[in-house]
């Protein structure tokens, strides 16, 4: 299964070429418009099966697109709280569960500070999701840690002693 991730940073239907051309299976992409959105500014009818999305902006959501014999759905699990975390179950060739994930660590500001960023919270809540099948993880991350506060518990480098 090829599985591909991107952040487009939106208009997707004038940049659909280039994520065709890495002939993914699945490909979960980031600040991505609603599939209607797509189908309605597509030059061509490059969706196969209905895909999955989530978010409240209609113009800048998290989606996953199956291709080749692969179809997605959201899972029952989905818990709207954890906006940008979508468990997907893959079915195809090689059925899996899928957690897309588009983290947006820093969009709480500071009131991030003493919370867990939003990915490690939803592995928490799909922990039995993530276990039922094999399983991927996949996405924007938002990962660096370029972007570590000292003292912040969403931070990606533990700089403490270790044992």
């Amino acid at each position: 299964m090829r599985v591909v991730s991107w952040n487009c940073n939106m208009a997707l239907d004038r940049k659909v070429d280039a994520l065709l051309a890495l002939r993914p299976d699945i490909a979960i992409v980031c600040e991505c418009a609603e599939p209607e959105r797509l189908r309605l500014r597509s030059k061509s009818p490059w969706m196969q099966g209905e895909p999955v999305w989530i978010g409240r902006n209609p113009h800048k959501g998290l989606a996953v697109f199956a291709f080749n014999g692969y179809a997605v759905r959201l899972a029952d699990a989905y818990h709207p709280s954890l906006r940008y975390i979508a468990p997907v179950h893959v079915d195809g060739p090689t059925p899996c569960n899928l957690l897309a994930v588009w983290a947006q660590n820093a969009s709480a500001g500071g009131i991030r500070k003493h919370q867990l960023g939003p990915l490690r919270r939803g592995l928490t809540r799909y922990k039995s999701f993530l276990g039922e099948r094999p399983a991927v993880i996949a996405g924007d991350l938002n990962s660096n840690t370029i972007w570590d506060k000292p003292g912040w518990r969403i931070n990606h480098f533990d700089q403490g002693p270790h044992p």
